[in-house]
This record gives C-alpha cells, sequence and structure tokens, in this order.
C-alpha cells in the first residue's frame, strides 16, 4: 500500500484570492511529484488555510486540497494525520450531498487503506464496503478500478479473520488485475496478501507461486525492507510445501 490513487477535482476559481490559495497548492503538487514531501506540505497547508479563510462553507477545492494533505502525510509515515485529512475529505464531501460521486468513491478507498497501513482494520472495514457498494455503480465486474477496491477490502477481511470471504474478493479482484498490461501500485500488496491467505489455509504451493512472482517484479529494483519481506514468506512458503 504504497502509492493511492489520486483523483483530480474541479478547480474553482472564485475571485481574487483564488490565485494565492492556487499558486500554493500547484506548488504543493510540484514538490510532492519530486518527493520533498515537508515542503509539498507547508504548501498545502497554507492553501487550506487561505481558502477556508475565505470561503468557511465545505466547498469541493477544500476536499482537493484534503486529497492533497492525506497524500503527502501518507507518504511522510504520519498515518494519524493522513487519516485526519481524508476524514476530513470525506465529510466534506458529505456535507456536499456529493455521496455518489467518483471522487468520493476513491476518498473512501484512500482512507480504507490507510487504515489498513495502521492495522485499523475494523476502522477500514466500513470505508471498504461503502467504495465497494458505490464503485460499482461506475465500474463493471471487469475494470481494475473496482478489482483495487475489492482487492483491498479482501485484505481487510483476511485480517478480520473471514477467510473464506476474502478469499473469494482476492480471486475476483486479481483475476482482473492479471489480465492488465500494466498492473496498477495497488497489486503487491493485494498479491502478497492472497498469498498470505493460501499459506495460512495450508495451501503452499499456490502460496509459493504468488511469492515467487512478487519476487520476480522486485528483482530489478534494488533489495529493500518489501522484497525482505516477501523473500522470508517465499522460503517459509518453500519449507512447508516441501514438509507437506
Amino acid at each position: 500500500m504504497k502509492i493511492l490513487s489520486v483523483v483530480t477535482l474541479l478547480i474553482f476559481c472564485l475571485s481574487g484570492f483564488a490565485q494565492e490559495w492556487l499558486s500554493n497548492y500547484e506548488k504543493s503538487v510540484e514538490f510532492y511529484d519530486n518527493f520533498q514531501l515537508k515542503e509539498a506540505r507547508a504548501y498545502a497547508e497554507t492553501a487550506l488555510n487561505l481558502f477556508k479563510s475565505e470561503v468557511p462553507e465545505p466547498h469541493k477545492n477544500v476536499a482537493t486540497i484534503l486529497r492533497q494533505l492525506s497524500l503527502i502525510c501518507f507518504e511522510q509515515g504520519d498515518l494519524e494525520a493522513a487519516i485526519r485529512y481524508g476524514k476530513e475529505e470525506i465529510l466534506t464531501f458529505r456535507s456536499l450531498q456529493l455521496e455518489n460521486d467518483l471522487n468520493f468513491v476513491h476518498a473512501l478507498n484512500n482512507l480504507s487503506v490507510i487504515c489498513s497501513t495502521k492495522s485499523d482494520f475494523e476502522d477500514a472495514e466500513p470505508l471498504c464496503q461503502e467504495a465497494l457498494e458505490i464503485g460499482a455503480k461506475f465500474y463493471d465486474d471487469q475494470s481494475p478500478d473496482l478489482a483495487v477496491i475489492k482487492g483491498n477490502y479482501a485484505i481487510v477481511a483476511f485480517h478480520l479473520k473471514r477467510v473464506d470471504e476474502a478469499e473469494k474478493m482476492f480471486e475476483e479482484s486479481l483475476s482482473v488485475l492479471q489480465q492488465q498490461e500494466e498492473v496498477p501500485s495497488d497489486y503487491d500488496n493485494i498479491l502478497y496478501n492472497y498469498a498470505s491467505l493460501k499459506e495460512t489455509k495450508g495451501e503452499y504451493q499456490q502460496a509459493l507461486r504468488s511469492f515467487r512472482e512478487l519476487e520476480d517484479s522486485y528483482a530489478y529494483d534494488a533489495p529493500n525492507f518489501d522484497y525482505g519481506a516477501i523473500l522470508i514468506k517465499g522460503g517459509d512458503a518453500l519449507d512447508n510445501a516441501n514438509n507437506s
């Protein structure tokens, strides 16, 4: 769960003050794209304060800036702040009665991912459920976007010990994602948790195949913590497969 999906919201310029808050927002995006997260956060916080000082009521632009701040804080590892901004973004959509907006679906999914990263799976579960229910109105069953939402829900269900339900959602999600020419960033985490589920069920050969696929996807990159965890899990699955 490294990268969250970003949906660009419509920016409304209301008056002369718009240039200042919008300039700060755009600088935040520029710094974020260059992985300068401290500067990106500072500009986004300034943009939010400027906009709220002029437009105190809920507004789509506020949701835009809150999304940016949630993403930045997530990348910084400040999960508490990421959750706080994510919740405020969702509340803004609800205040605007935009629960059937596609941006709201992604806000729900993003916050569920952040909660899952913090192991707050009970908090993540209703977010996943709502994202999947509303997302199904926008996407068909073969949509990779819906498959990602379903895969993230499967991760939550797995960690809540609802193994059979999780397995079904994992397999539906992966059957779609594995047909894509380029898999989304969420794919590795979904596959890793699916492999862990299979290992939990004693299906070591399937777990081993999935872990080996993940090993291959990291082969071109420099070793890191995620790669090390995959190697350990793959080794455990191999040992169990040989001993079963």
